[in-house]
């Protein structure tokens, strides 16, 4: 079977012996639990269809664990794909574009304060970067924060012994 890792979006190949089991993204160490072992799908109900009558096939979703029909597409409950490029996600929720600056952005914005104003943005640099680097898309941006942000982080602590063998000398 095929699944797509919530977390990541990254496409995973599993044998349908672990139909059911939880497991982790090797690209992201996200979680999931992969769909229920099911025979063949029947034909996909219509939109909007009700409950599933008596006879017709169900299964656990696999992300809110509701009883829905064994060939629907979407979670009828919590909303969420459970196939496709946006399975895991509720059809509500935005995609992780749309929720304004990425974490590889906000890595490399900390990490250029951290290294050029203010070494103690450095820490907040490679928090973002670390969480960047756990998602395909931005880890080349999570890369170039975390780099500006040891940096950072390197000369603030160079700030802070530098001051404190001055203050130990005198001054002078």
């Amino acid at each position: 079977m095929q699944v797509q890792c919530p977390r990541c979006n990254k496409l995973l190949d599993a044998s349908d012996q672990m139909a059911g089991q939880v497991v982790s993204c090797p690209s992201c160490g996200g979680q999931m639990q992969l769909p229920a072992a099911a025979g063949p799908a029947p034909a996909a109900p219509l939109p909007g269809a009700g409950p599933a009558g008596p006879g017709e096939p169900t299964k656990s979703c696999p992300y809110c664990g509701e009883q829905i029909l064994a060939a629907a597409q979407k979670c009828r409950h919590c909303g969420s794909m459970l196939y496709g490029p946006g399975a895991g996600r509720s059809a509500a929720a935005p995609a992780p574009a749309a929720q304004g600056l990425n974490d590889g952005i906000k890595s490399i914005i900390f990490g250029g304060v951290g290294f050029v104003v203010c070494g103690l943005a450095g820490p907040v640099a490679i928090y973002y970067a670390l969480r960047a680097r756990q998602v395909e898309s931005e880890r080349t941006l999570g890369n170039i924060g975390l780099a500006l942000g040891i940096i950072g982080l390197v000369i603030a602590v160079a700030q802070v012994l530098v001051i404190g063998g001055m203050i130990a000398s005198g001054g002078h």
